[in-house]
């Protein structure tokens, strides 16, 4: 049966149920004619909310209106349309903005008494008529085609954010969950309380489970079909049909403590793991030590609650074996190995915050974060093999190796491990990635971060590292083959878990050596912050660095004295991801709510802004005008003005990749594999391509001093341009991360990896240097010095010149 014009409306516009929107779907995959009547229904949508175009007497009120900042979104995109198209518009505006530049630089004066008067009689006089402002008219229709749109785009942003500090103890290997047998892949939505359904291979939303309340953990039930919801703070289970992707029924459970995650046995029983309400340090009745952790068991078909067990270990991770005869209870102290039936411990291994059994074989994996950066430590192995960076998640691959997912100071990076333990390679991820899903049928990885989930393919094959196996602890490793190591010899680099030893005597003619600091190796010092005020996240203006500490507080150092000023606190929930700095603000993107905090330096307020598309920011840029810019990448370039509080969106294509602002206030664009990057013209609201070929994704933009515009992309490529002319152009071997400027203007490259940060001049690639692993990329002050912060070494690093050290 076909479905009605009015069904086939409301499909478009996504006001059917799932079930009818999923019936729906099928039929259009089906039926030409349907499909072609839906298709024409889309276009007329597109048409009746296309901007309208305007003649130039009616336009120019709106783009006089636009240069002052008096336009709301709507009106600003026609006038941008307009002058997008209009030659002689575009020369009127230029006049313009020449006039009022001329009018903003004249001196300062009182007007006479005789100006004040006139003035003053204007303002007895009764209000003139405003100009009207132009409207369209818009059909219901299209209306609900826009919002249906936004529907879609706001399930791509997928997760508002990682759980907050305090919750369930829930680890994010239990955020996502496939299911093999119709491809879907299920996302947690904590903070929204739903669970989005996507198809594994494309990535197209399918539908989003509204279970309510705030779920923490997701399981797969094969033996039912059934996809299981954990809600920790409301200690229920809700369990939705994968064939229907409805909810089929809840339960509820009783447990002495605070459930953590779940997990489905080979006989169709759900597992809850849960910390117990008393301490593990406290002591039973009978002087033993008390149960650190409680296992519920409930009948997968009831629900009702069959056992209670017991464990000593508090299970923030309940893994089981494939096979179903064993598994792992994983907290940050310490893991059991268990028998899946009896959950008699049968031996103990080094705590962490996810694991994984091996494909094949009786092997399995821990992942932990320490002070080194994410480690992974083996059943079948002694030692334990540092990845870096901060740990997220592992997999187990078909061949019997694992993949972890670890974060490098918000880029995100898969490390391939082999069934000997060594590294066969890395994949780059998305930044702030949580979670990690494999998909054998497609040989590919589901990504999960803020900003949506994407999908990574696996390689055909890997090149294994020849390294040992086992690697004790705290031992820096080889890079992949694929990464070429610098030329010149780096700076040995300190285990970050041992606390630093004043190695080299500060030299007393060394004024640059800051006060307090002590010595890690030759040229380099530790400045060491209170307790509390470890550095997150930092950024530098030239004189100042400003940073986020452990307790959320905004601070500012002077890197030249040494002095820190604490200027203003964040919310307690506040998980800083980006920071951009211009003249008098500092700006602090929180992709996890959604919002920027605009810091005014000059009086030390704080604003916050709500800013819905910051969870899918993929860049950030301040500019000299004082205007924060966000790339995103699917809503385009996204402005904010302090002085009026207004946000723009610019149309500057999609997958934006990384933003530069020049001294002018234009704003230079890189859109991922695109063989161009553009220039914004916020003055004229102009967009220029200037062509480059290149290879890779450019992944990184700046602009020294003298106005050259430096590119980089995650294949090593670099490149300089002036005046839309190249003038340089070189590999660096290794993906550049970010490009900053140094104390005289000039470009450096910031290149991450397993093994810590590497920096150097750009135009000069054949002397890097290596930094500690987890510092941040460096910040440059007057002196020639170098500062970086590292919060697991609880403070910055600062290293001298290289004619001092």
């Amino acid at each position: 049966m076909h479905p009605s014009d009015e069904q086939l409306s409301a499909y478009l516009d996504g006001e059917l149920a799932p079930p009818d929107a999923t019936a729906a779907a099928a039929h259009l995959r089906a039926c030409a004619a349907c499909a072609g009547t839906a298709r024409r229904y889309a276009a007329l949508d597109e048409r009746l909310a296309a901007i309208p175009a305007l003649g130039c007497g009616s336009a120019l009120s709106l783009v006089s209106a636009k240069l002052d900042g008096e336009l709301d979104r709507e009106e600003s995109a026609i006038a941008a349309a307009h002058l997008a198209s209009c030659a002689a518009c575009r020369a009127d505006v230029l006049r313009w903005s020449v006039a009022e530049r001329a009018l903003a630089a004249l001196p300062l004066a009182r007007p006479s008494a005789r100006v004040d008067a006139a003035i003053a009689a204007l303002g007895r006089q009764p209000a003139g008529r405003r100009l009207p402002r132009i409207v369209w008219p818009v059909p219901a229709l299209a209306v609900a085609t826009v919002l249906s749109l936004f529907i879609v785009f706001d399930l791509s942003l997928g997760p508002s954010g990682p759980i907050a500090p305090g919750s369930a103890l829930v680890a994010a290997v239990q955020q996502s969950v496939l299911n093999p047998a119709n491809g879907i892949l299920y996302v947690l939505h904590p903070d929204a309380g739903t669970v989005a359904a996507l198809d594994a291979a494309t990535l197209q939303p399918q539908t989003v489970i509204h279970v309510g309340g705030r779920p923490t953990a997701l399981a797969l039930n094969r033996t039912m079909t059934t996809l299981l919801v954990l809600d920790a703070s409301a200690k229920t289970v809700t369990s939705i049909d994968c064939a229907l992707n409805t909810i089929t029924g809840s339960t509820a459970f009783a447990v002495a403590g605070t459930p953590t995650s779940l997990q489905v046995d080979q006989q169709g029983n759900v597992v809850v793991g849960a910390v117990a309400a008393m301490p593990a340090a406290s002591a039973a009745p009978n002087g033993s030590p008390a149960p650190a952790g409680v296992l519920v068991v409930l009948n997968g078909g009831t629900g009702k609650v069959q056992a209670v067990k017991q464990v000593d270990v508090a299970p923030q991770v309940l893994v089981l074996e494939p096979n179903g005869r064993r598994a792992l209870l994983v907290s940050a102290d310490a893991t059991t190995l268990v028998d899946a039936s009896t959950y008699k411990a049968l031996a103990t291994a080094a705590g962490g915050i996810a694991a994984a059994f091996a494909a094949s074989g009786d092997d399995f994996a821990i992942l932990s974060r320490t002070a080194n950066g994410a480690s992974v430590s083996f059943a079948r192995r002694s030692g334990t093999l540092v990845v870096g960076g901060t740990a997220q998640a592992i997999a187990a691959l078909p061949d019997g190796g694992y993949a972890v997912l670890a974060d490098l100071n918000g880029r995100g990076l898969i490390t391939l491990i082999g069934p000997d333990g060594a590294i066969g390679g890395t994949l780059d991820a998305p930044a702030n990635a949580r979670d990690l899903a494999f998909d054998p049928s497609a040989r590919q990885f589901a990504v999960i971060a803020p900003a949506g989930v994407t999908n990574v393919a696996l390689p055909a094959a890997a090149v294994v590292v020849q390294q040992p196996a086992q690697t004790p602890a705290g031992t820096p490793l080889p890079t992949a083959p694929s990464t070429p190591k610098p030329s010149a010899t780096p700076s040995p680099t300190p285990p970050a878990s041992e606390a630093p030893v004043a190695i080299v005597a500060p030299r007393a003619n060394d004024g640059l050596v800051p006060s307090n600091a002590r010595a890690v190796w030759p040229g380099t010092y530790l400045v060491t912050l209170p307790q509390g005020q470890r550095p997150d996240r930092a950024i530098g203006d030239g004189t100042r660095i400003w940073y986020v500490d452990d307790d959320n507080r905004v601070s500012a150092l002077n890197m030249t004295t040494g002095e820190r000023f604490p200027i203003a606190t964040l919310p307690a929930g506040a998980t800083i991801g980006r920071l951009a700095v211009s003249p008098d603000h500092v700006y602090l993107l929180d992709p996890t709510r959604g919002v920027v905090y605009a810091l005014t330096i000059s009086t030390e307020r704080l604003v916050t802004v709500p800013m819905p598309f910051a969870v899918s920011a993929t860049s950030m840029t301040a500019s000299p005008d004082e205007r924060l810019w966000i790339g995103t990448p699917g809503a385009g370039l996204i402005g904010y003005d302090p002085r009026t509080g207004r946000t723009e969106k610019v149309a500057a294509g999609a997958n934006l990749t990384a933003l530069a602002s020049d001294a002018l206030g234009r704003i230079w664009i890189a859109a991922r594999d695109r063989q161009a990057i553009d220039l914004y013209d916020p003055l004229n609201s102009t967009l220029t391509d200037v062509a480059l070929t290149h290879g890779g994704s450019i992944s990184a933009l700046a602009v020294d001093r003298s106005g050259a515009i430096w590119i980089g992309a995650d294949n090593g490529q670099l490149f300089a341009m002036r005046n839309s002319s190249l003038f340089f152009s070189g590999a660096l071997g290794r993906p550049i991360d970010a490009l900053v400027l140094d104390q005289n203007g000039a470009a450096s490259f910031v290149s991450s990896g397993p093994t810590g940060t590497t920096y150097g001049s750009a135009a000069g690639l054949s002397r890097p240097i290596q930094a500690p692993v987890g510092s941040s990329g460096p910040i440059f002050d007057p002196l020639g010095r170098t500062w970086q912060a590292d919060h697991a070494a609880g403070g910055f690093y600062v290293t001298l010149p290289e004619a001092a050290r």
